[in-house]
């Protein structure tokens, strides 16, 4: 047993005045209280005879009740995680603790386990009353109160049980330079919670570019609050911690910014096309791989033996390239290869080739016959093609058509019923971001008909000065007939693109002997079969090409009868 000297608030040893007779008291207050089991007292002087008596006025101290969760008055409890709660007494007598939860009090039958351990502790009795459950679910939420009956102390604590995810679920995120970094963050409890977003320590995010977007739902009386935090990676620090938090709880990730960037190349025919994939320094296990249009390169026909990787200069150098090896690259970038943490980000790279364009078609062409012109572009990316007649755009009509023609949408040019109007100058022009515009010309002219459908002689004969006027009337059905077709074989490669057939109306030479009462019944007779092309085989025609033809009308061409 340990006895210490009592000492004022200046901390020296202090003395207390004694009594001088037998009837008097002597009080004397303690300036600072003491808590101890034992007293002794220590005469220092005396008169003659040493005796006196003593009361030590006190209290017994008081209990304190306390929940260990208490600090804040609430408490964030991740679900499916073990809710335990301990409520700590400490007190001259044995408490008398049991549990409420929202003012009802809590049985083990309920779901709830409840233990008291109690033991001294210098003279004080100190006793722990835990109220613990294995699962926690979103009804646990609510106002958990641990009372001393003993005491009639009681203390309480809000317990919010709640679900806190953060996306990307890696402790460690990588991104390029100049790519948009999103973060997003989701708070699942019975109440609709305020999420806030700290970067580097810094909880004002919005002054560092970042823009934050929130967004609340319910679902079988469960609040979802999901906020998302974006920004452009440009001018990020290469280590950055993003923190999103609710009360206590929180969840980290660290974002790590790698300096790469796609820059757009040039690839010229017959020479190397070197592509590069520098991404600064990396300080962990990684594994770089190149696609094109996210296809390996071995599978790719027109690259195979040209390529080669070096992993020393991370560089992809594409031999004797043509045009056809342009597009759209990825250099495919594994980081923290064989962890659970790995990661894949692609860096595209695109390889531009400069477009060419070439007009070809029909440059003269027949009274009522039908223009075709056909586009030829080539390039990386594929201009657009748009077609004009003396610098005016054609947009369509009821004579035009625009068909696909070697892989471009527009790249077949047909325009019916060919007039004197229609000779001119025609353009076919291409256009992309990439480059200047560029176009080819072709001068169409149009041939019109020698052979009338009536024709009138007036033949005049003078004789001396009697003059005799003949007039003689003729009236003809004339059929144009088409020119024989050449031999497949002795056809030029301009006769061997394919057109469009025309239907043809065959008209019935029209004699003295059958007369026709009105046009209605021309219209009425039925059209003839097309005419059979005798150098193709009639097994490969498309009939559905017919319906590009518009059928003119026989009332169209003009008829009369001697």
């Amino acid at each position: 047993m340990n006895w210490d000297k009592y000492k004022d608030t200046k901390g020296k040893i202090m003395d207390f005045a004694a009594n001088f007779d037998k009837s008097t008291p002597v009080s004397t207050e303690l300036p600072i209280p003491v808590v101890a089991r034992y007293l002794r007292l220590q005469p220092i002087s005396w008169s003659q005879k040493i005796s006196l008596r003593f009361d030590v006025v006190g209290c017994l101290l008081p209990t304190e009740l306390r929940i260990t969760q208490e600090d804040t008055g609430k408490l964030n409890l991740l679900i499916p995680k073990q809710l335990d709660l301990k409520c700590n007494s400490t007190g001259p007598f044995r408490p008398n603790i049991v549990w409420y939860k929202d003012g009802v009090r809590i049985l083990d039958s309920s779901g709830f386990t409840q233990t008291v351990n109690t033991w001294w502790l210098d003279d004080k009795i100190v006793s722990t009353a835990s109220l613990t459950r294995e699962i926690t679910m979103y009804n646990d939420s609510g106002l958990y109160t641990c009372v001393d009956r003993t005491s009639k102390q009681n203390k309480s604590v809000t317990l919010d049980a709640a679900q806190l995810k953060i996306s990307p679920t890696f402790k460690r995120v990588w991104v390029l330079k100049n790519t948009e970094l999103e973060v997003s963050c989701e708070y699942s409890g019975s109440k609709t919670k305020r999420i806030t977003w700290t970067h580097n320590s810094n909880k004002n995010v919005q002054s560092l570019g970042f823009h934050v977007v929130t967004n609340t739902k319910f679902e079988h009386s469960v609040s979802h609050t999901t906020s998302t935090i974006t920004k452009d990676t440009t001018t990020l620090d290469n280590v950055n911690n993003i923190t999103c938090s609710e009360g206590d709880l929180s969840r980290t990730v660290q974002v790590r910014v790698l300096s790469g960037e796609g820059l757009a190349q040039y690839l010229v025919p017959g020479q190397d096309l070197i592509l590069s994939c520098e991404i600064g320094e990396v300080d962990v296990a990684y594994e770089i791989y190149w696609t094109k249009n996210h296809k390996p390169l071995n599978m790719i026909e027109s690259l195979r033996g040209k390529y080669k990787y070096s992993s020393d200069t991370k560089t992809l150098t594409i031999q004797h390239a043509d045009i056809v090896d342009a597009g759209h690259y990825e250099c495919n970038i594994l980081l923290e290869v064989g962890s659970s943490q790995q990661q894949h980000l692609t860096l595209p790279i695109k390889v531009n080739a400069k477009p060419t364009i070439t007009l070809e078609g029909q440059k003269e062409v027949k009274h009522g016959d039908t223009l075709h012109l056909y586009c030829k572009v080539s390039g990386y990316p594929v201009p657009t093609i748009s077609w004009y007649k003396d610098d005016n755009p054609i947009t369509g009509g009821d004579r035009y058509n625009f068909l696909p023609y070697d892989d471009t949408q527009k790249g077949h040019f047909v325009l019916f019923d060919i007039n004197s109007g229609d000779k001119g100058k025609y353009q076919c022009r291409g256009t992309s971001a990439e480059f200047e515009s560029i176009e080819s010309v072709l001068s169409i002219r149009v041939k019109g008909n020698l052979l009338t459908d009536n024709m009138l002689i007036i033949c005049v004969a003078v004789t001396g000065s009697v003059i005799v006027v003949s007039i003689l009337c003729c009236a003809a059905c004339i059929r144009c007939r088409s020119k024989p077709k050449q031999p497949l074989q002795h056809r030029t490669p301009l006769q061997n693109k394919p057109l469009l057939t025309r239907r043809y109306v065959d008209m019935q030479v029209i004699t003295r002997a059958k007369s026709m009462t009105s046009l209605e019944e021309i219209d009425q007779l039925p059209p003839p079969p097309p005419p059979v092309d005798p150098w193709e085989d009639a097994s490969t025609i498309d009939d559905s090409s017919l319906t590009y033809e518009r059928i003119p009308k026989i009332r169209d061409r003009q008829i009369s009868s001697a």
